[in-house]
């Protein structure tokens, strides 16, 4: 790696950076997210009162901030006084216990409030901002540092912070690290294997860090969950076929595992499981992940017989009827609540499979549709624009998913036999663009930049990454 080389892409972050200022410079408004608020409220109990795992019922900060704009930029101590007439009235009505199943997102808003406890929401937004643009770059060394050229390495950085600033509504909530995470998790995995470590115990050591931020990612989103344990799949298979055939590794792969469990158990152990200990709740106060409830509203898109003919619509509300059609008074959102809408979700294979596969194929190929349009609208020549929308009318979500596979199963087979690490990060990144699809076609399978964000990305990218590629083979023509 050129220091030189570096030192230019590193140049050429902070004049993204420098481009994208204005993300620090307002203050979007508190979205109506119910994870958000739950995790922001979860963070003042915490934080200002000491009573971890509980919740006001009397007085709902993130419903107030919600509400009243101005209020984002006030400390949050004198909202919550404001609110509750003190924050001592407030921490006495702090008594609901809670669990929340992604926790992440709280963790960080807690550590910011215990740091600066006069701190504004507004102020926290863009903490988070800058942890996700700091994220940017990182990918964008790492990169580099694989073999990456400075141009296509920090030009890639310029473009996760133009699809930043078109999350900057989402600033508060998880959705605007669906894109970072999964850069996150590709350059820890990069940077561990490609650093030239002998010893063995520093080895685990690096191992284990990797566990502990699969747990972190994983409580910010559960459902990627699927995607970084095959990201450590990969990982081992490439530590097992690379490091150790060079020398570079005595750790087998149990070894490998078992220092990743190690690190993933140990994060849940300090952060996770004391959420869950503070409190003993019953299924009422429980906000677990809503897998069965996405799945059975997710029939409604796009519009089709089968969902108008069970009154099935993308709305909430809509979930927790069809639930009590056969469960009267079952609880919102509950284990219960899930299990009973699952038992629907199953019924309905069962009694129309033929319809059900006639869906879901329309989903997939619809996946992911409007991504393309979206790509369009971060370009001013017209050329690629007009290249881009065409690929949006004729490019559907199948063609999509074989590129993604296809372009992740070649590109690790090349990385197993030559050990360049740009091929294993583009196995990586593609595989993630696999998931996403897949996830598009199961839930929602039109593009919406809060929940498919990363497959922009991976679209943007696909040209640039191709490039140092193709000059990485033609630089190596015997590999």
């Amino acid at each position: 790696m050129s220091w030189l080389g570096l030192l230019c892409v590193v140049a050429l972050e902070t004049v993204a950076m420098i481009s994208h200022r204005d993300l620090f410079a307002t203050v979007p408004p508190f979205a109506s997210d119910a994870h958000l608020g739950i995790s922001v409220n979860l963070a003042l109990a915490d934080a200002l009162c000491g009573k971890r795992g509980r919740i006001s019922d009397r007085y709902n900060i993130a419903q107030a901030l919600q509400a009243d704009p101005h209020l984002l930029t006030r400390p949050v101590s004198d909202v919550v006084a404001a609110q509750a007439g003190s924050v001592s009235a407030y921490c006495a009505s702090v008594d609901t216990p809670l669990i929340n199943h992604e926790n992440s997102l709280m963790l960080l808003v807690d550590a910011s409030l215990q740091l600066r406890p006069n701190t504004s929401v507004a102020s926290i937004g863009h903490e988070l901002t800058a942890l996700r643009m700091a994220i940017a770059c990182l990918f964008g060394v790492v990169l580099f540092a694989a073999g990456g050229s400075v141009l296509v390495s920090g030009g890639i950085v310029a473009v996760m912070f133009s699809i930043l600033r078109s999350l900057q509504p989402y600033e508060y909530s998880l959705y605007a690290f669906l894109l970072p995470l999964p850069l996150l998790m590709v350059s820890a995995y990069t940077f561990v294997l490609g650093t030239p470590v002998r010893s063995p115990t520093l080895q685990r050591v690096l191992v284990v860090m990797l566990g502990v931020l699969t747990g972190f990612a994983t409580n910010m989103r559960s459902s990627y969950a699927i995607v970084f344990f095959v990201m450590f799949l990969t990982f081992v298979f490439s530590w097992t076929g690379i490091r150790r055939r060079s020398a570079l590794s005595d750790l087998s792969a149990w070894l490998v595992v078992l220092a990743f469990i190690v690190g993933y158990a140990g994060f849940h152990v300090a952060f996770i499981r004391p959420l869950y200990t503070a409190v003993t709740v019953d299924a009422s106060h429980n906000t677990s992940h809503a897998v069965a409830h996405s799945l059975v509203l997710g029939l409604a898109l796009p519009d089709n017989e089968l969902a108008r003919h069970e009154g099935i619509r993308w709305n909430d509300g809509v979930g927790l009827q069809i639930a009590r059609r056969t469960s009267p008074g079952v609880g919102y959102l509950t284990q219960e609540y899930e299990r009973t809408l699952f038992r629907y979700y199953v019924s309905l294979w069962r009694r129309e499979p033929r319809e059900m596969l006639r869906l879901y194929w329309r989903k997939l190929c619809g996946a992911g549709s409007g991504v393309f349009r979206a790509a369009s609208d971060l370009t001013s020549r017209a050329r690629i624009q007009n290249w881009l929308i065409w690929c949006d009318r004729h490019v559907n979500g199948v063609a999509l998913l074989i590129v993604s596979l296809v372009v992740c199963v070649l590109t690790f087979r090349t990385h197993l036999r030559t050990g360049a690490l740009l091929w294993f990060i583009w196995a990586l990144m593609a595989g993630t663009a696999a998931f996403v699809i897949v996830e598009a076609a199961l839930i929602v399978p039109m593009y919406y930049p809060f929940y498919q964000s990363y497959l922009l990305f991976f679209i943007v990218s696909l040209p640039l990454l191709s490039l140092d590629l193709l000059a990485l083979s033609l630089a190596s023509p015997h590999q």
